[in-house]
């Protein structure tokens, strides 16, 4: 059997304590929340500079952002990546690439073959000229960066969650 005891004046002050806490609590909580979407969007943005995919122009790691959007009991980070081709690379799939033509030249001009990274010299290279190519898909492979960055942030983002929530179980915001 269990028994709990407690008088009126120890109750008043659990229910003032207590008062605050679901104020201190959602604040902590957003502020945790920010610092985690942050670091996942950091961590995305520097996969996309190196090691899942090779930057051209930039324009899909400018594309990653966060927010953090107030709930009734928490928050919600969301991290999004805007480029037309973000899902694609984070995900696989197929492409159909349409038929190709020149524009201004007489023909195409590219190499087929000898293993990838652009380098066209050695073994199996072959120089292509060309009038068209015909219609084709490609299979493109998955190269994750946004689902790696959140697995790869994951332990960090838990441990400042659960910081917010003894933060403003003992009173304090993590401001």
């Amino acid at each position: 059997m269990l028994n709990l005891h407690f008088t009126l004046r120890d109750l008043d002050q659990f229910a003032r304590k207590a008062a605050g806490f679901d104020v201190r609590l959602r604040a902590t909580l957003m502020t945790a929340m920010r610092r985690a979407a942050a670091t996942v969007e950091a961590r995305a943005k520097a996969l996309v500079s190196g090691p899942v995919l090779r930057v051209r122009t930039g324009y899909l790691r400018r594309s990653i952002t966060h927010r953090v959007d107030p709930l009734d009991h928490g928050a919600r980070g969301v991290i999004s990546a805007g480029a037309r081709y973000a899902r694609i690379h984070e995900l696989g799939g197929r492409i159909h690439v349409p038929e190709i033509m020149p524009r201004r030249a007489k023909a195409l001009h590219f190499y087929v073959g000898g293993g990838g990274r652009g380098l066209f010299h050695g073994y199996g290279v072959v120089e292509v000229f060309a009038k068209r190519t015909r219609a084709h898909d490609v299979q493109m492979p998955a190269r994750p960066f946004m689902s790696r960055a959140l697995e790869e942030t994951r332990p960090q983002i838990e441990a400042e969650i659960r910081q917010a929530v003894r933060e403003a179980a003992a009173g304090r915001s993590l401001g």
